[in-house]
């Protein structure tokens, strides 16, 4: 299960409920939060050279890493893949987290499997990564 978990990050078709869509924001959140910390680390470094767009390198990796979940999330919710755009709306984007899929098969597929430990702990520490982010920027900084 959570091999197959891995390997359908980037996939687009098929449904996935609020729990696995919650590890997956904790997956892609580690590279989101390495690339914030790395530029913090080389802002001197960053002022010094012509670099003005790097500061756009973690949110687009972010965003890349998260439209296959997002897609199928709005799959399960039984909307188009289209309503992944939304997330670019700040209320609007808590809908992924908030509203449940459909109960029933839908025109995207079955009802998606129940979340595995794996997953579940994953999906746990999605709640973790702010508090992890804070401890980093103190030592830093």
């Amino acid at each position: 299960m959570f091999k197959d978990f891995m390997l359908r990050i980037f996939s687009i078709t098929g449904r996935i409920n609020r729990i696995t869509f919650l590890a997956y924001l904790s997956l892609c959140s580690v590279p989101f939060i390495v690339c914030v910390l790395l530029e913090l680390y080389l802002t001197e470094y960053m002022a010094t050279t012509n670099l003005p767009y790097v500061g756009l390198i973690p949110p687009t990796l972010f965003y890349l890493l998260l439209v296959g979940p997002l897609v199928r999330r709005s799959h399960d919710m039984d909307y188009n893949g289209w309503l992944a755009m939304l997330v670019f709306v700040p209320i609007f984007n808590l809908t992924f987290l908030v509203t449940p899929g459909t109960a029933y098969s839908n025109n995207y597929g079955d009802v998606p499997p129940p979340s595995s430990r794996p997953i579940k702990i994953l999906a746990f520490l999605y709640f973790l990564w702010p508090i992890v982010g804070i401890w980093a920027l103190t030592r830093i900084t």
